[in-house]
């Protein structure tokens, strides 16, 4: 089965994202060396959860995590079952899969007038 939900991203906050994943030298230096820049979370109607993480590498980059829910003493715990290679961008899509199913989070500029 395919699962598919968008993260909607602020185009302000986007456009600065992806400037910083331009850099090809090193770290940004506004930020603290390996420090995560920006988290986007999502759940999808099964009740998975995605993480999509902008991190200051040298150069920065994005990764992402699938997690499984699961409920241990009333307690809900996220076990990670599928992680991202490093990218570059962080508008697209990103794919994950478990148990032969696959996970799509899409990530877009939010172009909706408020």
């Amino acid at each position: 089965m395919e699962y598919k939900e968008t993260i909607y991203v602020d185009p302000g906050e986007l456009d600065e994202v992806e400037e910083i994943l331009s850099n090809k030298k090193g770290y940004c230096k506004q930020f603290k060396k390996d420090a995560v820049i920006a988290t986007y979370s999502v759940q999808f109607i099964n009740d998975f959860e995605a993480d999509i993480e902008v991190y200051n590498g040298s150069p920065p980059y994005v990764t992402g995590s699938l997690y499984l829910p699961v409920e241990k003493e009333e307690e809900i715990t996220l076990y990670e079952v599928d992680a991202l290679s490093a990218a570059r961008e962080l508008a697209g899509e990103h794919h994950f899969s478990y148990s032969e199913d696959l996970y799509i989070v899409s990530v877009k500029k939010d172009t909706f007038n408020y």
